[in-house]
């Protein structure tokens, strides 16, 4: 795998199932803003999607004609990603997200690295599974959540080695509070 010519972080303003609480929308993005500073090759975008299919079509136009989109996620939102529920077509809407588009899947606790390599198995995702790279993270990385870290923050609790060092000041000025 070759290295990406840029690494967009992409803050969605919706979710396909959950409702955005904690931090305000303008925070995050400050905070990611604080994260790229250092890394030239990153950059920082925010969007009003939430499916896959729809951020991959708004961020389309913003790049080069052939260019491939990979998305990095986590075996949670993998799964979501397969869901019907989401879709009036599942199968055209997947069909035209990864006929451009790539995905990197991380396992995630409680999930063992496994459950993520059986899932690509399954008969509705085994069609789109050669564009799905699965890494292994280690167990204490894969553990890592933002709940965890909000609750760690409401408690008082050092964040250390849990998020980038330039963000932790910013994040213990002004404790985090809510559930995403």
């Amino acid at each position: 795998m070759t290295s990406p010519d840029e690494v967009l972080l992409l803050l969605a303003r919706t979710n396909v199932d959950k409702v955005v609480s904690g931090l305000p929308l303008e925070r995050r993005l400050s905070l990611l803003a604080r994260f790229v500073e250092a890394r030239p090759t990153f950059s920082v975008a925010a969007c009003s999607q939430g499916r896959f299919v729809d951020k991959s079509e708004a961020i389309r136009p913003h790049y080069p004609t052939g260019t491939r989109l990979t998305f990095v996620v986590g075996f949670d939102t993998l799964v979501r990603l397969f869901d019907p529920k989401y879709y009036a077509d599942r199968d055209a809407s997947l069909s035209a997200l990864f006929k451009a588009s790539d995905f990197i899947a991380a396992n995630r606790a409680p999930d063992p690295p496994e459950a993520v390599t059986a899932f690509l198995a399954g008969p509705d995702v085994a069609p789109y599974a050669r564009r799905i790279r699965v890494i292994q993270l280690p167990a204490d990385i894969a553990a890592i959540s933002a709940t965890s870290i909000r609750t760690r923050l409401a408690c008082g609790e050092s964040v250390t080695r849990l998020v980038p060092a330039e963000i932790e000041p910013l994040l213990i000025e002004r404790p985090v509070r809510g559930r995403e």
